[in-house]
């Protein structure tokens, strides 16, 4: 997976494939009975809990050391993917904990930013289509020095192979992709810095270029909950702009050519934006 503690920037949001067995290409981890009785009438059974969202925060040496990460309810609801999402947390946990903890050892001790660490990662509902699953999420990491850093994660469950799938995996190839999405990708981008910078001229050649579609972390989002419709690319600082204006966000209705990209056994999960 790619990168405020969650006083994060807004998780960036679009809208709210077939049982083959999955391919190396495909990327991405009892009942008890009721008796009935004259004395004893048969009672319902309860009704299992529903999921809940799991969240989980930590801070120490007066906000030197903040974690927090967290996933929606509709996470929990998937078993694996639950568990997939918990050993992540406990993973980043272990290393970024380490990192402060060595940091209050090794730092001076007049220098607060070099003795401070935080990580922070929510993940939200893109869309939740009958076959998968959309997540993304933004986080933020803070090592020392003048300010953190921000980027995207994206999470894509296939309900029915009960595992995860890398996005571009449902399509022919990366270049496929990359050819069917450039145009309207590099127009949109264009528009959102347009909108930032108004009648500021940058004079960093890179920022006024467009950038390979494959830098962004990729969504698949739906607007009516049944197929995919929507690609979102998620851009973050310095990518596609200096620092000062943030992370980017460009969403593309899903078009014929990138319909025509996307693997045969797949299409069905997608449909044209009327």
């Amino acid at each position: 997976m790619r990168p405020l503690p969650i006083f994060f920037f807004a998780c960036l949001v679009l809208a709210s494939c077939s049982g083959e067995a999955p391919s190396d290409a495909d990327t991405g981890i009892s009942d008890k009975a009721v008796t009935e009785s004259p004395a004893t009438p048969l009672q319902p059974s309860a009704s299992p809990s529903p999921a809940k969202a799991e969240e989980f925060a930590e801070e120490e040496g007066d906000g030197s050391w903040t974690f927090e990460y967290s996933w929606p309810a509709k996470a929990s609801a998937i078993a694996p993917l639950a568990a997939r999402l918990l050993a992540d947390r406990k993973r980043i946990y272990a290393e970024t904990r380490g990192e402060w903890e060595a940091a209050q050892k090794d730092s001076p001790p007049d220098c607060v930013s070099c003795r401070s660490r935080s990580f922070g990662q929510e993940w939200k509902v893109v869309t939740d289509t009958p076959r998968f699953l959309s997540l993304s999420a933004e986080r933020y990491v803070y090592t020392g020095g003048a300010h953190g850093m921000s980027g995207f994660d994206a999470l894509l469950w296939d309900k029915r192979a009960d595992r995860a799938r890398d996005t571009l995996a449902l399509f022919t190839s990366e270049s496929a992709f990359v050819q069917a999405v450039r145009t309207g990708f590099c127009a949109a981008l264009d528009r959102e810095r347009a909108k930032r910078r108004g009648d500021f001229e940058m004079t960093v050649p890179e920022f006024n270029e467009c950038i390979d579609p494959l830098e962004a972390t990729i969504i698949l989002g739906s607007s009516n909950g049944k197929a995919f419709n929507r690609i979102g690319f998620l851009i973050p600082p310095y990518a596609a702009g200096p620092y000062a204006e943030g992370s980017y966000e460009v969403t593309l209705p899903l078009a014929k050519p990138a319909l025509a990209a996307v693997k045969p056994e797949y299409r069905e999960y997608f449909s044209v934006m009327p």
